[in-house]
């Protein structure tokens, strides 16, 4: 599952807020495992788009739900109740229970069929919001069901080029209009329960004729959070990124003009120096790649020089890491950014703290980062140290 909110791990070192901190001395950097508290995601973006379709979406930036501009008709005229409610006469159905065939396509890890029953009961004390009154039953009769619930690795599309992360889907079964049978929804597997009742709930508010934003508000809005079910945390997998390609660039706008050639100099030694000792150097996976990038829209790992530190010394490097919280546990699940910040360094000193914060990224205990990185003297610190062997 694809998500656009991240969250910042700071990985501290030399023993108290900061990094390796270079004092002018010889330090050796030690590690203080203090992670910055993680927030639950939030709703992210998505952009509304107008498809000529008459099926609704739930989408995920967190992941969230494609916002839908198809205009929704009038109701048809029709009998109604006193308390306004749609009559049979008005419903698209014609009878006052709906059967709902469950289809798992052997995904069994959720308890999809409890979501579902307690999604009926949901709308069964709710359905004076609908356009029209029915009932929903369970049944295991899949060929002769009026709705059928498939459960899908990826729900891909709506019949329309989205644009945005589906994870379901359903069509909108207005009053006065005619329901394929079975009508189908689909909704996307590995989310938890609770989500993934919560996305049931919202697709069966379009079978009933409820739009995008109308009530209930808490689950018809085109925005919504999900988790998915519990997956490894980043700290626990061999190899902690969700990608091999790493793309690198520098912002040296807060350095004097002398030192900025220099500076990206550095930087350059890093990159090329882990494409050379991948093959060879057994902490390092063999697969990864570098490379430095012109913008900064185009990196997942941004360096940069500001005038203080975020993380609290006067003068060292800052590492963070972020990446998605998937299943909503405090901790993220594969990285896809690392910042680095340096400040108060020589020129000459920052290819190294670059490089440091590289390969703990990567996973790499401090002490079996390559030989550069372990236990360096001021001196070897500002040393050619990416010629060294292997």
């Amino acid at each position: 599952m694809r998500v656009a909110l991240f969250f910042g791990v700071v990985v501290l070192l030399a023993g108290c807020s900061g990094l390796p901190v270079d004092t002018g001395t010889d330090t050796t950097p030690t590690e203080d495992r203090s992670p910055a508290a993680t927030p639950r995601p939030t709703t992210g973006d998505s952009t509304a788009t107008a498809p000529a379709t008459d099926e609704r979406a739930t989408t995920g930036a967190t992941p969230t739900a494609a916002s839908r501009t198809t205009e929704i008709g009038d109701p048809a005229d029709g009998e109604t109740t006193d308390d306004g409610t749609a009559t049979t006469a008005d419903n698209p159905w014609g009878e006052r229970t709906v059967s709902v065939a469950l289809v798992r396509n052997g995904h069994e890890r959720t308890d999809y069929e409890r979501a579902l029953l307690e999604t009926f009961d949901y709308w069964q004390n709710h359905i004076a919001l609908a356009d029209y009154q029915v009932a929903f039953e369970l049944v295991n009769d899949t060929a002769d069901a009026d709705v059928r619930v498939e459960i899908r690795e990826e729900v891909g599309s709506c019949g329309y080029d989205q644009g945005e992360y589906l994870v379901g889907c359903a069509p909108l079964i207005e009053r006065g209009t005619e329901p394929d049978r079975p009508a189908t929804v689909r909704i996307e597997a590995g989310f938890d329960r609770r989500s993934t009742r919560s996305v049931m709930i919202h697709e069966f508010g379009h079978v009933l004729g409820i739009g995008h934003g109308e009530p209930p508000e808490s689950y018809m809005t085109a925005n919504n959070t999900l988790f998915t079910v519990e997956r490894p945390d980043a700290t626990e997998r061999a190899y902690p990124w969700g990608t091999t390609d790493f793309r690198v660039y520098v912002a040296t706008a807060d350095l004097p003009d002398d030192e900025r050639t220099a500076t990206r100099e550095q930087v350059r030694h890093v990159v090329d120096y882990y494409n050379r000792i991948r093959d060879v150097d057994e902490s390092v996976p063999s697969n990864v790649t570098f490379r430095l990038v012109e913008t900064p829209t185009e990196a997942n790992v941004f360096v940069s020089f500001p005038e203080q530190l975020s993380c609290g010394p006067d003068e060292g490097s800052c590492g963070g890491l972020f990446g998605p919280d998937l299943d909503g546990d405090g901790a993220i699940e594969t990285y896809d950014r690392l910042n680095v910040t340096v400040s108060g360094l020589d020129a000459d000193a920052r290819g190294w703290h670059v490089g440091y914060w590289v390969g703990r990224s990567l996973g790499i205990v401090e002490s079996d980062l390559p030989d550069p990185f372990v236990d360096p003297s001021y001196r070897e610190i500002r040393s050619d140290w990416w010629t060294e062997a292997p």
